[in-house]
């Protein structure tokens, strides 16, 4: 029943979520980071046994009560971050009733990814990424001019030979480099190593991985853009997301494997 509730209540979040935000060129990663932690909550659907403590249920009420202010209010408001948020403490709330203190620390950990699926604040992408996107320009014109290819930039465009590439938020995402981290921990959750200091290890190498993601989307567009066209580098630029996420998930299998042989050694029990 409380799980029912809980769909009843996401249904509708997920459906504005697609349709104002993910539909955007700045945020395909969401929907790939929300299948993840549905993935891992259908996995571990053993742990719920129902048999939480009576401090716990307790701490449901308040929990409940919090996040029904917040989802009711984010709704009526179209305020969709609070909205996600309300979802969010109703999913706690229910690892409150549904699982005993030694599971609930495991699963916490997929409802705080959640926070990941939320769309950030516009004002507040805004003022992070500028940093981003000048960043990466620059350090993508360099890397061609390094190889000889006809590549310049003034501000946050690319002058790549006669044509004039722009650097959307997408390709220097502040939100694709939350996202991507998320994957990268959704992985270290879904596929832990034999020891922990191998997945301490990778978390710590999130960001770098997922910067270099964001620097291969825009050196691959630039490298179309410059054999084959303007158009076809705009064409270009929503499937190099998804690019862009597989080289990211191909860089965790390499990094994890590597750091597993390097760290390797008798297995630990993951809870």
């Amino acid at each position: 029943m409380v799980l029912a509730a809980i769909a009843i209540l996401a249904i509708p979040t997920i459906r504005e979520f697609a349709t104002v935000f993910w539909s955007l060129p700045d945020d395909t990663h969401e929907p790939i980071v929300l299948a993840g932690l549905l993935f891992g909550f259908w996995r571990d659907r053993s742990v719920f046994n129902w048999r939480s403590s009576r401090a716990a249920r307790i701490a449901a009420l308040p929990v409940s009560l919090i996040a029904a202010a917040a989802y009711v209010t984010g709704q009526s408001q179209e305020f969709y971050q609070l909205e996600g948020l309300g979802l969010i403490g109703f999913v706690y709330a229910c690892l409150l009733l549904a699982t005993d203190s030694t599971k609930l620390a495991k699963l916490s950990f997929l409802a705080a990814l959640m926070l990941f699926v939320i769309p950030m604040p516009g004002t507040l992408v805004d003022a992070l990424l500028v940093p981003l996107k000048l960043t990466l320009t620059a350090n993508v014109a360099r890397f061609f001019a390094f190889l000889g290819y006809p590549v310049g930039y003034e501000g946050v465009v690319l002058n790549v030979g006669y044509y004039r590439l722009g650097v959307a938020n997408a390709c220097a995402g502040l939100r694709s480099l939350l996202a991507l981290s998320a994957i990268g921990l959704m992985f270290v959750y879904l596929v832990p190593a034999r020891r922990r200091l191998s997945d301490v290890l990778l978390v710590l190498l999130l960001p770098l991985l997922a910067l270099g993601a964001n620097f291969f989307r825009l050196s691959l567009l630039v490298l179309i853009t410059y054999y084959f066209g303007g158009d076809a580098g705009a064409a270009a630029h929503n499937w190099a997301g998804y690019a862009e996420i597989g080289l990211s998930l191909i860089g965790f299998l390499v990094v994890h494997r590597v750091l597993d042989i390097v760290f390797g050694g008798k297995p630990v029990r993951h809870a």
